[in-house]
C-alpha cells in the first residue's frame, strides 16, 4: 500500500483570491473546493494565561468546554473562511490537542484518527520526552471551511493527552494565543 503525504501551504493577504481545489489522493476521505475573495480579518488574542486539565483521551476525544479563543464574523455571500491559530504551551503531559470549529463543526485541517483511537478531529503538539515537559512549545496551525451567508462563530478548544491521572491539576498552560480569521465580508 502506498502512502501519500499532502502539504498545503497558502499565504493570503487582504484583497487576495483564495481557491482551494479538489485533491484526489487514495485514503483522503473528502475534498473541499472553496473560491472567493478575502477582504476582511477578525483577530483575537488570549489576554491572560489559561490552564486546563481536560483529558482528550476520555470519551473518544473530549475538549475543555470553555473555548480558549472565540470570535464571530458575518458573511453576506458564500465563500471561504481561513483561520490561523498559534499559541505557546507548557504541557505537563504527553501532548496538547486543539480543535478549531466554525458554528460547532471542526474545520478542514484536523487529523481525524488520533493516537489512542479517538476519532474526534484535532491537531496535536506532542511532547515526547521528559525534557520537553520543562519548556514552552510554539504551536501554529491553519484551517479552512466553506461558509454560507450569515453570522458564524469561530472557536478554539484545547485538551491534554493522555495521562491516566492528573489529580485535577492543570496540565496544560497556554500563553500568547492568537486567532486570525480571514473571510469575505461583502
Amino acid at each position: 500500500m502506498k502512502k501519500y503525504i499532502l502539504f498545503l501551504s497558502m499565504s493570503v493577504s487582504l484583497g487576495a483570491h483564495a481557491q482551494i481545489e479538489n485533491v484526489n489522493l487514495p485514503g483522503l476521505k473528502r475534498s473541499v473546493t472553496c473560491n472567493g475573495e478575502l477582504n476582511a480579518v477578525s483577530s483575537v488574542s488570549l489576554g491572560e494565561q489559561r490552564r486546563s486539565a481536560t483529558q482528550y483521551g476520555q470519551n473518544g476525544g473530549t475538549f475543555d468546554p470553555q473555548p480558549l479563543l472565540s470570535t464571530s464574523i458575518e458573511i453576506k455571500n458564500s465563500g471561504c473562511v481561513i483561520v490561523h491559530f498559534s499559541a505557546n504551551t507548557f504541557v505537563a503531559d504527553n501532548s496538547v490537542e486543539y480543535q478549531v470549529r466554525m458554528d460547532g463543526v471542526p474545520m478542514e485541517g484536523h487529523i481525524t484518527a488520533m493516537p489512542g483511537g479517538s476519532t474526534a478531529p484535532a491537531v496535536m503538539e506532542a511532547h515526547l520526552d521528559a525534557a520537553d515537559l520543562k519548556t514552552y512549545r510554539m504551536s501554529s496551525f491553519s484551517f479552512f471551511s466553506k461558509a454560507n451567508p450569515g453570522k458564524h462563530k469561530i472557536e478554539v478548544l484545547v485538551a491534554v493527552c493522555c495521562s491516566a491521572n492528573t489529580n485535577g491539576n492543570p496540565v496544560v498552560v497556554t500563553d500568547n494565543a492568537t486567532l486570525i480569521v480571514q473571510y469575505n465580508k461583502n
